[in-house]
C-alpha cells in the first residue's frame, strides 16, 4: 500500500501552543510542489460528541461527562458522567503516545505517533471497530490501522475517516447517505479503501470530514467530496434538497485546493479555510452565517478573513482570528451559531480548543479551561449539566485532575 511519495513524515510535532501564537506551520514536499498543513484542524480537536469532552494532554487522551457505550475506554469498570475526568488506561500501560483525536456522536478515534489507528465506544454502525473488534460497544480501544503511516483521522456522525503519509483514504461506518465512497448506499462491516482513481489517480494530501460524509484535496489541488450533498454544499445546483454522492466527486468551485489549510461540512453546508486567512462556503445561508435565514447558494461565499482556525460541525461553526478572537455563526443554541459571525468574550490568552456537536472547551495560557455550550452529563460543570454562556465556565475539575497526574506545577493546556 504504502508508497515513497513524500518525505517526510508529518505529525503533530509542534505544540497546539506555536499554532495558536503563529499560525499554521507547514511542510512543502519539494517533489510534488504541494503544501500540507502539519496541523490538519487548525489546533482544534476534531470532535463532535454530544455529551462527552475529550483533550489531549502530555500525550494521553483525557475523557469526561458521558462515558457508557464504552466511551470511558476502561473496559467494563463503571465511570459515569460524575466520575472525575480519566485517562485511558491501556495507551498508559503501553506507552502509547496520542497526537490526534476525532469523535463522532458516541464514538471516539484517536492517531498515535507512530501512525497508528484506534477506535472505541459505540459501534452499531461499525464506526469505531471498522470489522477488526465487533462489538456493539468496543469498551477498550482496538487498534484499527496498523502499519500504514497515517497522518489524519476525521469523523462525522458515524462514519470515519483516515490519511495514510502515502495518500491513501480510507473509510468505515455508516454508509446510507454514500459516507463510504464506495458507490453504494449501505454499511459496510470492514475498512474500505477509495480507489485512487476516484481522486484523479494522484495522492490526496489533505482529508476533510463532514457530517454526513468527507471531503480530499490531491496533490495538484483539486477537492472532492462524497456523501450528502444537501442544500447545493458540494457547488451544485441540485434540485432536490439531499443529491447522495456515493463516490468522490469534484467540488464545483474555484480555487486550487492547495491553498486551503482546513475543509469541514455539517448539515447542509461546505466551508474551507485559505491560507490568506479567508473562510468561504456554500450550502444554507443560515448555516454560513452570511446574514440571510432563508435561502441556499451553491456559489461559494466569503463569510470571515483574518481567520487561523476554522472548526465546523452539525449546524455551525467556529473561527478564532489572527488577534485571538473567537467567532461563531449558524443555527446552533446554546450560543454556538448566529446570524452573522458574532464576536464572543471570552478569557485570554488561547492556547487550543476542544470542540464538540454543540459546546467548546478553550485553554488560555494561565493554564485555565473554560467550557461554553450544550452542558449535558456535567461535561462542562462537575456540579450540574447546566449551559453555559460566554465566557464559559471554569473547569478547575479537569484542572484538578491532571495536576494530581503530572504534579501541581505542571500548566495544562499549553500543548499535547
Amino acid at each position: 500500500m504504502e508508497r515513497s511519495i513524500f518525505y517526510y513524515v508529518i505529525f503533530f510535532i509542534a505544540s497546539i501552543f506555536s499554532v495558536f501564537a503563529t499560525g499554521k506551520e507547514k511542510v512543502t514536499d519539494f517533489e510534488l510542489g504541494v503544501t500540507l498543513s502539519m496541523a490538519p484542524y487548525g489546533g482544534v480537536g476534531g470532535v463532535n460528541m454530544i455529551d462527552t469532552s475529550i483533550t489531549i494532554e502530555n500525550g494521553d487522551i483525557w475523557i469526561w461527562g458521558f462515558r457508557n457505550a464504552g466511551i470511558s475506554g476502561l473496559g467494563y469498570d463503571a465511570y459515569n458522567e460524575v466520575s472525575p475526568p480519566q485517562r485511558v488506561q491501556k495507551f498508559l500501560n503501553e506507552k502509547v503516545n496520542i497526537i490526534q483525536s476525532a469523535g463522532g456522536g458516541y464514538h471516539i478515534l484517536v492517531l498515535d505517533e507512530k501512525g497508528n489507528v484506534w477506535g472505541w465506544g459505540q459501534n452499531g454502525k461499525n464506526e469505531a471497530g471498522a470489522g477488526i473488534c465487533n462489538q456493539p460497544y468496543i469498551n477498550t480501544p482496538c487498534r484499527i490501522l496498523k502499519y500504514q503511516n497515517i497522518i489524519q483521522i476525521g469523523t462525522g456522525e458515524y462514519v470515519s475517516l483516515a490519511l495514510s503519509k502515502s495518500g491513501e483514504v480510507y473509510t468505515w461506518g455508516h454508509g446510507s447517505y454514500g459516507q463510504i465512497g464506495n458507490g453504494r448506499q449501505d454499511d459496510i462491516n470492514r475498512m474500505y479503501k477509495i480507489p485512487q482513481e476516484y481522486f484523479g489517480n494522484q495522492p490526496v494530501i489533505l482529508l476533510g470530514a463532514a457530517y454526513e460524509g468527507g471531503y480530499a484535496v490531491n496533490a495538484s489541488g483539486q477537492i472532492f467530496g462524497w456523501g450528502d450533498d444537501q442544500h447545493n454544499s458540494f457547488g451544485y445546483e441540485n434540485r432536490d434538497e439531499h443529491v447522495y454522492r456515493t463516490r468522490p466527486v469534484p467540488l464545483n468551485i474555484q480555487v486550487d485546493g492547495r491553498r486551503v489549510d482546513y475543509i469541514c461540512g455539517g448539515e447542509g453546508f461546505t466551508e474551507y479555510l485559505l491560507d490568506n486567512g479567508e473562510v468561504w462556503g456554500m450550502g444554507l445561508n443560515s448555516q454560513l452565517g452570511i446574514e440571510a435565514k432563508t435561502g441556499k447558494t451553491a456559489k461559494p461565499v466569503k463569510i470571515m478573513s483574518n481567520v487561523k482556525t476554522l472548526y465546523c460541525r452539525y449546524a455551525g461553526s467556529i473561527a478564532i482570528t489572527f488577534d485571538n478572537d473567537i467567532y461563531t455563526w449558524g443555527t446552533e443554541d446554546y450560543e454556538m451559531g448566529g446570524t452573522s459571525p458574532i464576536q464572543r468574550n471570552h478569557h485570554k490568552n488561547i492556547t487550543k480548543v476542544d470542540g464538540g456537536k454543540h459546546h467548546i472547551i478553550y485553554w488560555t495560557d494561565k493554564g485555565d479551561v473554560y467550557g461554553v455550550g450544550y452542558g449535558a452529563a456535567h461535561k462542562l460543570n462537575k456540579t450540574n449539566s447546566d449551559n453555559v454562556q460566554w465566557p464559559g465556565n471554569k473547569m478547575d475539575f479537569v484542572i484538578d485532575e491532571m495536576k494530581k497526574a503530572y504534579g501541581k506545577d505542571f500548566i495544562p493546556g499549553q500543548g499535547q
